[in-house]
This record gives C-alpha cells, sequence and structure tokens, in this order.
C-alpha cells in the first residue's frame, strides 16, 4: 500500500489525517513524510558507513583534543576542589548545595581514579560526556530519517555551545547527556514496548535528579507534553465519532480510592518536607528584603488548629486556606483517579492512548520497580556521599531547592530576559535560521480539522494562568493576556465551527495578534504600568510594575512579555499541529524548545552555560525539518545524474552552515578559548595565574630541605630534631616551600594548580615578607602597602578573572535600518540622511561581532573593555636561585 493510499484510508470523512492514526510504528512511519527506511541494512551503504566514522571521529577529536591548555575557571575550580580532594584522595565529601547536585563529582572522581589527576583529566568526564551524546542521537535515527540523523549529528558535533561546555568542567555535560538519554529511552520505549527502556528512562531521570535541580524543567517539558498527548487523544475521539482507531487490551486499574491515597500522599510529603521550612540563605534575605513564604508555615497542624496564623505571609498564613487545600487535594485526587479508571477501562481516545500507556506500564511493572529502587538508592548514595551523611533525602533536596531558589531570587548575575536568544543567533545561526523559517512555513501550511483548534484553547488557558499568577489583583490588571485568551477562545470556537476556515483565520489572527502586540507594549496604560507603584489589595508589593515584573519573571522590557505570548501561542499551535499528524517525536521536539526558551529566560542568574540548553532540541528540530525538505526534494524530478536543482542548493546551504559552525566551533574552544569578548564564555581566568602557579611548582622540585622548622604543623609546638626531620623528609610530601595566597580572585584556582604544596592563606602579607616567603599572590592594591616589598621580591602584575559585557545595541537605530532602502536618504540635504548612517553603523556592529568578535566601539583597546576585578600580584623573592 502506497503513503498516499494509506493516508487517504485512515481519513475523516472531510479527506483530514485522522489524529495519530496507529499508534504501531509501521503504520504510524508510513504516515510521516519523516519516515526513516525501516529496513536496517539500508543504513549501511558504504557512504553511510564513512560518514558515520567521520562524523564519531570528528567529535572524538573536537571534546577530547587539548584538554588540558585552556586554564581552570572559577566554577571549574570549585567543582575540581570537592572532587579531587574529598573524592578522589578521601571520600570526606559532604553535601554542597553551591554544587547543586553531586553526580557530576562522581563520576569524575571515577576518572581521577582511573586515569590519575592532571589539567587533562580533569575535563576527561564532560569530554566522555558529550562524545557519548552522540550515541543517544543515533539511537533516534528511525525517527530522524534517513537525511535527519546525519544533519542532526554533524550540527552536534559543530554545535559551538555543546562542544565550548563539553570541554569545561562543571555539571552542564551531564545534564544534556541524560536529557538526551531521557528523550531516547521514552520513544524507544513507546515504540518497541520493551521494559528494558523504561527502566532506562527512571535511571536518567534519576541521575538527572541528582546532577541539578533544574532537572524539574525537564521533567515540566516531559510531563506536559504527555498531558497534551492525552488531552489531544482525547479530544479526537470526542469532536470525531468516539470510535477508537486501534484496537488495545484494557488493563485493569487501580482502586480509585487507593490511587487517590497515593495521589494525596505524595503531594502532601513534597509540600510538607520540602517546601515548608525552605529558608533563604542570610545574605540572600538581606539582598532581597524577604524570605521564602513557607519558611514558619506548617500547613497540617494549622489546617487540625494545633498552630495558629501566620503573618506577614498573606493568605499561606491563615488557617481555613489549608483546610481547603487539603480537601480540595482529596477530593480532586479521587476524582482524577475515577476518571483515569474510567477511560482505561473504556478505552477512551482515538487510539485509546491512556489505556494502551497503562498496558505497557503493567507489563513493565517489574522492571519499573526495580529501577525506582535502584534509581532511590543511587540518590541516596550520592547525595549522602555512600551514607556518610546522615541527612534524609527531604532535607538533602530541600537544601538544593532552597539554594537555588534564593540564588534566583537574589537575581545575582543580572542579563536580559532574551540574552540566551542571542547568544544561540550568534553562535547556532545556521539552527535558529532553520528553525524559525521551517516554523512560519510550517504554521501558515496547517491543514486546520476539528481537533486542531483546541490548541488555541490551551493557549487561552496559558494566557489566563499567567495573568492569574503574576497580576492578580492589581490596580493596574494586565488586560493585555485576558484579550489575547479571549481572542484565542473566540478564534477557537469559530474554527471548530468552521475548520476549512482556518488556513485564513489563524494566519490573521496572528497578525492581528502581534499588530494589537506592538500597540499595546507603547501605550499609555503599560507606561502606567511600569512607572507607577505596583498595588494588589490596597497594599504596594512592589516600587514599581518594571520592579515586579524584574523580580518575578526577570523581565526588564515590555518586548519581553510579548515575546513569552509570541512563544506560547506559536509553539503550542505547532506543538499541537505535528501531534495531530501523528508526528509525536516532532512535536516533542517542539515543544522541547518552547518550555526550554522559557526556563532559561526565567533563570535569573544569566550565565552562558544555562543557555546550551537551547542547542539540544535545537539540533533535533533541524534534523527534522532537513529530513521533510529532502524528502519534498527527493519528489522533484533530477536534472543531472538524478539529481535536482533544489537538493544541489540544498547540499551547499548545508555546507556553508556547517562550515560556519565549524568555524564558529573552533574559533571559541581552540583559539579564544580565554577570550571574554566570546559571549559564551563567562568569568575566564587567563594564562596569567596557571603561568606563575607553574613557575611555583617547577621551584617546589628542585627546593632544598629547610633548615629552620618554621611551618611546622606535626602533634606539638617543639618539635624533636628527629620528629622535624621525618616530618619534611617524608616522601610523599613535597620539598617545604613558603607561599602565601592572600588574593581572593586567585584563591579557588590555586587551590588546584597548588594541590599538592603547602601554602597559607592566614599570614599578613608583612609578615610573610619579613619571614622571606618564597612566593606571595597579594591583591593589586597591596602594591605599594607592604613594606619592603618592591626591595625583596620581583613584583609580576597578572590577572586571575575577567569579565566583559557588550554595550547594548539601540533597538530604534537597528528599526532604522529601512531607510537605507530609500535613495532619497542619501542626500546630504536629506534630514534622514543621519538616521540612516547612524542606523548602518549600528549594524555593521552587530556584523563585526559576530564575525570577528569585534567590540562595539573599536576606539576601545581590548584591555580597558574588561573588568579588573581579578587583577594581582605575583612576587617571587630575588635571593630565589635560577630554575
Amino acid at each position: 500500500m502506497s503513503t498516499k493510499t494509506l493516508i487517504a484510508s485512515l481519513s475523516d470523512d472531510k479527506g483530514q489525517p485522522m489524529t495519530n492514526a496507529q499508534e504501531s510504528l509501521e503504520i504510524k512511519e508510513a504516515a510521516s513524510p519523516l519516515a526513516a527506511a525501516p529496513a536496517p541494512p539500508s543504513w549501511w551503504t558504504p557512504w553511510r558507513i564513512a560518514f558515520f566514522v567521520l562524523l564519531v571521529a570528528t567529535c572524538f577529536f573536537t571534546r577530547f583534543y587539548d584538554l588540558g591548555t585552556r586554564p581552570i575557571m572559577h566554577d571549574e575550580s570549585l567543582f575540581v576542589y570537592y572532587t579531587e580532594f574529598q573524592l578522589h584522595r578521601e571520600l570526606s565529601y559532604k553535601y554542597m548545595p553551591i554544587l547543586h547536585g553531586p553526580a557530576m563529582l562522581h563520576i569524575q572522581a571515577l576518572v581521577f581514579h582511573i586515569f590519575g589527576v592532571s589539567d587533562y583529566t580533569m575535563r576527561i568526564g564532560v569530554a566522555a560526556l558529550g562524545f557519548f551524546g552522540l550515541f543517544w542521537i543515533w539511537a533516534l535515527r528511525r525517527w530522524l530519517g534517513n537525511v535527519g540523523i546525519w544533519v542532526a549529528m554533524a550540527f552536534y558535533v559543530f554545535s559551538p555551545a555543546l562542544m565550548f561546555y563539553q570541554r569545561f568542567y562543571r555539571n552542564d555535560a551531564l545534564f544534556a547527556f541524560t536529557t538526551l538519554w531521557i528523550f531516547a529511552s521514552a520513544v524507544r520505549w513507546w515504540h518497541s514496548r520493551d521494559a528494558r527502556w523504561a527502566a532506562s528512562f527512571i535511571l536518567a531521570c534519576t541521575i538527572l535528579f541528582c546532577n541539578k535541580e533544574s532537572s524539574l524543567f525537564i521533567y515540566f517539558t516531559a510531563i506536559t507534553f504527555f498531558v497534551m498527548l492525552i488531552v489531544h487523544d482525547l479530544a479526537a475521539w470526542l469532536l470525531r465519532d468516539k470510535s477508537t482507531n486501534r484496537v488495545v487490551e484494557k488493563p485493569p486499574f487501580i482502586h480509585p480510592a487507593i490511587g487517590a491515597g497515593i495521589v494525596f500522599v505524595f503531594v502532601t510529603l513534597v509540600l510538607t518536607r520540602v517546601f515548608e521550612g525552605i529558608a533563604y540563605e542570610a545574605s540572600v534575605v538581606r539582598a532581597i528584603g524577604k524570605d521564602f513564604v513557607l519558611k514558619d508555615v506548617r500547613s497540617i497542624p494549622m489546617a487540625l488548629g494545633w498552630q495558629p496564623a501566620v503573618e506577614d505571609v498573606g493568605r499561606a498564613g491563615d488557617p481555613g486556606t489549608w483546610r481547603i487545600f487539603y480537601v480540595v487535594l482529596a477530593a480532586g485526587s479521587l476524582a482524577l483517579m475515577v476518571a483515569l479508571k474510567k477511560a482505561i477501562d473504556g478505552g477512551w481516545g482515538r487510539s485509546a492512548f491512556l489505556s494502551d500507556y497503562w498496558g505497557s506500564v503493567r507489563k513493565a511493572r517489574w522492571w519499573i520497580l526495580g529501577a525506582l529502587g535502584l534509581g532511590f538508592f543511587l540518590y541516596m548514595a550520592i547525595f549522602t556521599t555512600y551514607f556518610l551523611n546522615t541527612k534524609g533525602p527531604f532535607e538533602l533536596y530541600k537544601d538544593t531547592l532552597a539554594y537555588w531558589m534564593g540564588q534566583n531570587a537574589q537575581h545575582r548575575i543580572k542579563g536580559p530576559f532574551h540574552m540566551h536568544l542571542v547568544n544561540m543567533l550568534i553562535y547556532e545561526l545556521p539552527m535558529m535560521t532553520t528553525v524559525l523559517v521551517a516554523a512560519i512555513v510550517a504554521s501558515l501550511r496547517i491543514a486546520w480539522n476539528r481537533v486542531t483548534p483546541v490548541s488555541l484553547f490551551l493557549v487561552a488557558v496559558a494566557f489566563f494562568g499567567f495573568h492569574a499568577l503574576f497580576f492578580r489583583g492589581s490596580e493596574q490588571p494586565m488586560i493585555y493576556f485576558l484579550a489575547l485568551t479571549i481572542g484565542c477562545v473566540a478564534l477557537g470556537i469559530a474554527l471548530l465551527l468552521r475548520p476549512h476556515w482556518g488556513t485564513v483565520l489563524y494566519p490573521l489572527g496572528f497578525a492581528l495578534f502581534l499588530v494589537f502586540s506592538a500597540q499595546y507594549l507603547g501605550s499609555t496604560e503599560m507606561d502606567t504600568y511600569l512607572t507607577e507603584p505596583h498595588v494588589v489589595d490596597g497594599v504596594q508589593i512592589d516600587p514599581s510594575g518594571r520592579v515586579h515584573l524584574d523580580e518575578t519573571l526577570s523581565l526588564e522590557h515590555p518586548f519581553h512579555l510579548f515575546l513569552i505570548a509570541f512563544l506560547v501561542l506559536g509553539g503550542t499551535v505547532l506543538t499541537w499541529h505535528k501531534i495531530d499528524r501523528g508526528e509525536r517525536f516532532h512535536g516533542l521536539a517542539i515543544w522541547w524548545l518552547i518550555t526550554n526558551i522559557g526556563a532559561v529566560s526565567y533563570a535569573r542568574e544569566k550565565v552562558p552555560w544555562v543557555g546550551i540548553h537551547l542547542a539540544l532540541p535545537l539540533v533535533f528540530l533541524t534534523g527534522l525539518w532537513a529530513q521533510k525538505w529532502a524528502v519534498r526534494l527527493a519528489e522533484k524530478k533530477g536534472t543531472w545524474r538524478g539529481v535536482s536543482v533544489g537538493q544541489t542548493v540544498a547540499m551547499a546551504l548545508l555546507a556553508v552552515a556547517l562550515l560556519w559552525q565549524s568555524k564558529a566551533a573552533f574559533q571559541l574552544c581552540f583559539r579564544n578559548h580565554w577570550d571574554i569578548r566570546e559571549r559564551l564564555i563567562f568569568s575566564m581566568t587567563p594564562d596569567d595565574l596557571k603561568h606563575h602557579a607553574d613557575m611555583v611548582q617547577r621551584y617546589a622540585e628542585v627546593a632544598g630541605i629547610r633548615t629552620t622548622p618554621h611551618h611546622f604543623q606535626g602533634t606539638t609546638n617543639n618539635p624533636t630534631v628527629a620528629e622535624w626531620l621525618a616530618f619534611y623528609n617524608d616522601p610523599k610530601r613535597e620539598k617545604d616551600v613558603q607561599i602565601l595566597v592572600k588574593a581572593e580572585a586567585t584563591t579557588w584556582p590555586l587551590m588546584w594548580y597548588l594541590r599538592d604544596l603547602d601554602y597559607t592563606q592566614w599570614v599578613d602579607p608583612k609578615t610573610a615578607v619579613e619571614q622571606d616567603y618564597e612566593f606571595l599572590f597579594l591583591e593589586a592594591a597591596q602594591e605599594n602597602n607592604v613594606p619592603g616589598l618592591k626591595d625583596k621580591y620581583h613584583v609580576i602584575k597578572g590577572r586571575a578573572r575577567m569579565f566583559w559585557t557588550p554595550k547594548v545595541l539601540e533597538w530604534d537605530k537597528l528599526v532604522d535600518a529601512w531607510k537605507l532602502l530609500i535613495p532619497g536618504h542619501y542626500l546630504n540635504t536629506s534630514p534622514q540622511r543621519a538616521e540612516a548612517d547612524a542606523a548602518k553603523q549600528e549594524w555593521d556592529k552587530l556584523k563585526n561581532y559576530v564575525l570577528h568578535r569585534h567590540t562595539f566601539d573599536r576606539n576601545d583597546a581590548y584591555w580597558p573593555t574588561v573588568s579588573s576585578q581579578g587583577d594581582y600580584l605575583f612576587c617571587i623573592h630575588k635571593d630565589l636561585p635560577p630554575f
């Protein structure tokens, strides 16, 4: 049966494809233009083998080559200190929330045990995760297609963002690897129903949970997409003819009362053991002027009348609120379980998705239970360092969550909401362009039917929820979101009644949305809201609406509100459209990108490694749309040896895109790896400190044993000669060299570089000079404040930490670029000549930075544009012999 015939046979009476026509792989793939060739031998033609080997070899080279050259960065030094000192030398590590989840530390400690300790092996763990992540993409070749798989793998290998942070010792490489592991396991489990993939999925989720608390965003992506699948399946069933296009078993569901009890207990435990009692650190409280609202609240005692009301925390401190909450929770849990039992027992849904899913879970239940048990053991072992730490699982995660929420609330490292999108446009321009163009084309080509408008109702719910959560009770309500909600509902009703109008109504509605948004964002109402105090129920919450937006959502400009609405509307509709076509994996990739954009933009610490998680869904979407276009181009007649003009152009564009990516990646990772003008580099350490630490190490290797026990660290203050000699001649010790580290920016990196030497941080610089310490690392401001320093020491200035914040481009000038197209504006007498020239200069700044990393103001020298917070003095005693 041909694909065309098969689709026609699965269509409804109006000729539209039915929703998720068949869940079996063969029918689903045949109905999708993204289908891969099902016969395994077709994957292994000589050319494909050669290309596969080339990609794997390139990935290996780019992840492992020259890992030890780049100096250690501040965040890396924190991770490596606790790994090498407390997990490699001895098992004394106690959980540190500043390191998020400690899973990456345990992996790297294993690397140290196997390969030894060096600047190179320090980054082997993250490099290995980056390399093996490529094979999770390969595991999804059936869904990416026989063209899309190669495109996705190539862009993964040459992604500048992924390449750099897979050569950077932090937990982001493990985050990316486990995210790929999670989605690959979920997709392959659903296809094969092999219980081992279900266990793999659970273990991946556990390791991600043990790696970083922001894993909650990935779980949010997976859960909301799963809910969207359920809603779509039920909507297709209700809005068509309540028939099921697939016969599945209807496995018995658990008793609703038991299920409700499980849900009730789980929610209550998470609320009472994790969220209640969370308190920010003192520094965070001082910075933001408030603490976590549930710090002093105990909901169950309050609901039972055992604890009085708590003041100054709003409704959360009212016992009546918690009584209502627990009654609603119990009733809602029971109602949910009753509905699930009816849906599963009755085989509800166009493809009986719930029954099918529950049946798969029941068949894999022993594997799932085993994986849950192993996962809990791993969680306890990793967080407690194999049960040396006596804190319980809830306390440990409470510490993690409290630290993360505190840092986010403090807004310590500030940056614009859209910063990560800008970074992706600079470094992942081919993928971003491909995805944006493809999304626009796909939106215009949506074939609307009775099910598709349901996506607009989901958007309306999102808009309403956003308004209710952040602007409820405000005396200047954000009617913009309410208007969007009403508009989406009205458009959805119209399209439910007349689906064939969607081709015109949806683009028109989206265009009106853009016009309305632009008008509203510059309106008097918006200006009033942004500038006047934010008042709720007669109480001033924040000095202004702008401050309220910044503190709650990290939004700094009305444009950011528009960006949220744009992504929610476009992303939800497009995801739903792909689900409706049976292209669930494509829909998952779109939803993954949309939710990740929201997550990384909301994160208030705008460090670049947070934004690299956008690169993963971009890789998949680029591959998926490349596969779709390849199929369409292959249907056209060839013009020369079977190759059409379109295919030739596509191959040329792909080659240019990969050249662009490889240039940006190699420039970032191997040429400018410490150049702070690269936006993906944050607070980098120059070569200075590493070079000076190497000098200290070289001297320590040839230094003689001292003749006075000035520095003795034995058991007594008056050592005997024998005790002193035994101490200083211990073969396990390096030769004794007096070193003072008194420059704050050098503290953490030197804990790594001088890891095998004894040095002190507690001696006064004046005392160190008097006692003729061989080496001093001092603050730059101490150059003229320490008596005798310049007389006794060679003083060398260095930098341990560098920051660079690019000047912001002027949006108004960028918008004026249209004036460059008007010939009359080039006349010297034209009043628009200066504006046109200013627009050209602004675009030139952007072009020069993207292509050459030139700073925006070329009149400045490089060094003055960099923060000098990391300046230090490296002092070498003049009496030291050459070494």
